[in-house]
C-alpha cells in the first residue's frame, strides 16, 4: 500500500489537527461548541445590524415627514399673508409688509407659533373683508359707513357703537383671541390641520371678493336712491380703479383661474377638468413639426414648436386603489410639499426617495411600475416671457397635473377604452409625433421658472405620462 503524502503545508497542518481531535473527544466537543457560539454571535450581530439599519431608516422617514409638514404649514402661512395683502390691494388700502428679518416676518419656530400667526392672520382677513363690504354698502346706499371701534370721531355718551341705530353688528367689535386659545398646548399634527382649515376658509373669502370685483368689472351696477354720497355706484369709478384691476388679475392668478383656459374641445364635461367625458386624440399636422425635448422656451431654449417634457424628479410607488377608485386615490406626503431630499415609506413598506429621470424615449414610461399604485413627478419649465402654451396630456391610467400649485388637468380612466385601443393597438404615428394625447389645455406660464407637478395613478399593467408643450 502506498501512503498519500500531503504536500501542501496547510493541508498537513489540518490533517495533524484532525488526528489530535480524534485522540481527544473532549477537545473535539469544545471546538464544536465554540464554532456554534461563533455562528450564533455572527447571526445575532447581523440581525442587530439589520435592526440598526431599519431604525435609522425609520428615523430618516420620521424626519422627512416632519419637514414635509413644516414646509406645508409655512406655505399656508405665506398664502394667508398673500390673501390679506390682495384684499388690501383690491380695496386700495395697501399696508406696509413685514420685513423678512423682523419679528412679524420671521418664520415660526414651533407649531404653537405657527398656529397663533395663522389665527391672527385669519382674524385680520375676516375683519378686513367685512370692512370692505361695509364700505361698498355705504357707497351704494349713500349712508356713512359705521365707524370702526376705537376710531369714532366723538366718544359715545352712553353705550357703545353696537347699541346705536344703524350700526353694523358684525363691525361693532373685532373678534378677539380667547385666552384659552393662546395658551392651550397643541401638537404639530393638530396645528397643521387647523392652519390648513384657516387657509382654506381665507381662500373662500378671497374667491368671493374676486366674484364681486368681476361683477363690477362686467358692468353689474346697483344703485340705491339714484346717486349715493358723492354719486358713486358699485359699477362706477373708484379712486384706485387701476390698482383694483391689477389686484383682480393677481387674485385670479393666486386662486388659479388665470392658469387654465377653457378647453378647445366640446367633448369635455365641464369648463376645466376632464373626468367622465369621452377621451379625444387631437390631430397633429406632422408636416410642420419641429420636435424637441427639454424644459426651456424662448431665448436659450430649443428651437422647436413641439417640446416633450422628458426630465422629471419621480417618486413612487405609494399605495393606490383599483378600478374606479383610482380617480380619487388617497393623498401621500409629496402632495403636501416637494422636498427632493425627503424619504418616505411607500407601497409594501419599501423605502422611497426622489430620483431624477431623463427619458431617452417617448413617452415617459415608469420602469418600476406596480399595479394599484400612485407616483409623483416634479419639474420646472422656463420661459423668457409671460405666455400661453398648449399642454397636450395623455396618461395610463389617471393623472392630475398642477402648474404653480394650481390644478390645471384632471384626466380620469372612465370611458377611455377608445383612447387605449387607438394608442396601443393602432399607433398611427402617435409615437413619432409625440402625440399619445387624450386632450389638450391652454395654460398660462409666467416669465421665468414655472413649477409642474403630477400625480399618476396606475391600475393594472404598466403606466406612462405624455406631456408635450406647443406655442
Amino acid at each position: 500500500m502506498t501512503a498519500y503524502v500531503h504536500r501542501d503545508p496547510l493541508l498537513r497542518l489540518l490533517a495533524a489537527a484532525g488526528r489530535q481531535l480524534a485522540r481527544r473527544p473532549y477537545l473535539s466537543a469544545s471546538v464544536a461548541l465554540h464554532a456554534v457560539a461563533l455562528g450564533l454571535l455572527y447571526a445575532f450581530g447581523s440581525y442587530q445590524l439589520g435592526l440598526s439599519e431599519r431604525a435609522a431608516e425609520a428615523v430618516e422617514v420620521a424626519s422627512s415627514l416632519r419637514a414635509t409638514q413644516e414646509a406645508s404649514t409655512t406655505k399656508r402661512l405665506q398664502d394667508l399673508q398673500t390673501i390679506k395683502e390682495l384684499l388690501e390691494k383690491s380695496a386700495g388700502r395697501e399696508e406696509a409688509r413685514p420685513e423678512p428679518g423682523s419679528a412679524a416676518g420671521a418664520p415660526p419656530q414651533t407649531p404653537q407659533q405657527a398656529l397663533e400667526r395663522a389665527r391672527a392672520l385669519a382674524r385680520e382677513i375676516e375683519a378686513l373683508d367685512k370692512d370692505i363690504q361695509a364700505e361698498e354698502l355705504a357707497r351704494l346706499t349713500g349712508k356713512p359707513k359705521p365707524p370702526e371701534p376705537g376710531r369714532e370721531s366723538q366718544p359715545q355718551a352712553a353705550g357703545d357703537a353696537a347699541s346705536e341705530p344703524g350700526a353694523a353688528p358684525e363691525m361693532a367689535q373685532r373678534p378677539q383671541q380667547p385666552a384659552a386659545e393662546a395658551s392651550a398646548p397643541v401638537t404639530a399634527e393638530a396645528a397643521a390641520g387647523e392652519v390648513a382649515t384657516l387657509e382654506s376658509k381665507a381662500r373662500e373669502t378671497l374667491a368671493k371678493r374676486l366674484k364681486r370685483l368681476e361683477a363690477k368689472a362686467n358692468g353689474v351696477q346697483v344703485e340705491a336712491g339714484g346717486q349715493g354720497a358723492g354719486g358713486a355706484t358699485e359699477g362706477g369709478a373708484s379712486p384706485s380703479r387701476q390698482g383694483t384691476e391689477s389686484a383682480r388679475a393677481e387674485i385670479a392668478d393666486f386662486i388659479g383661474t388665470g392658469y387654465a383656459r377653457r378647453p378647445k374641445s366640446p367633448r369635455y364635461t365641464d369648463d376645466y377638468f376632464f373626468d367622465h367625458g369621452r377621451a379625444e386624440i387631437p390631430p397633429v399636422d406632422a408636416s410642420g413639426l419641429v420636435l424637441g425635448r427639454g424644459r426651456m422656451f424662448g431665448a436659450g431654449g430649443e428651437y422647436a414648436n413641439r417640446v416633450y417634457l422628458n426630465s422629471w424628479y419621480l417618486i413612487g410607488p405609494f399605495d393606490g386603489r383599483h378600478g374606479a377608485g383610482m380617480f380619487n386615490n388617497p393623498p401621500h406626503p409629496p402632495e403636501k410639499a416637494v422636498l427632493l431630499d425627503a424619504v418616505y415609506y411607500g407601497k409594501d413598506g419599501r423605502l422611497l426617495r426622489w430620483r431624477y429621470v431623463t427619458a431617452r424615449s417617448y413617452p415617459l414610461v415608469l420602469t418600476d411600475n406596480v399595479e394599484d399604485s400612485v407616483y409623483y413627478g416634479y419639474t420646472e419649465v422656463s420661459v423668457d416671457r409671460d405666455c400661453d402654451l398648449t399642454a397636450w396630456i395623455g396618461a395610463d391610467d389617471d393623472v392630475q397635473v398642477y402648474l404653480n400649485d394650481h390644478m390645471v388637468w384632471k384626466g380620469g380612466n372612465v370611458n377611455k377604452a377608445s383612447y387605449f385601443d387607438a394608442i396601443f393597438n393602432q399607433d398611427r404615428g402617435y409615437l413619432r409625433d409625440y402625440n399619445r394625447t387624450e386632450g389638450r389645455r391652454v395654460l398660462h406660464f409666467k416669465k421665468g421658472r414655472n413649477k409642474l407637478f403630477f400625480k399618476l395613478s396606475n391600475g393594472p399593467n404598466g403606466a406612462f405620462l405624455s406631456m408635450v408643450l406647443t406655442r
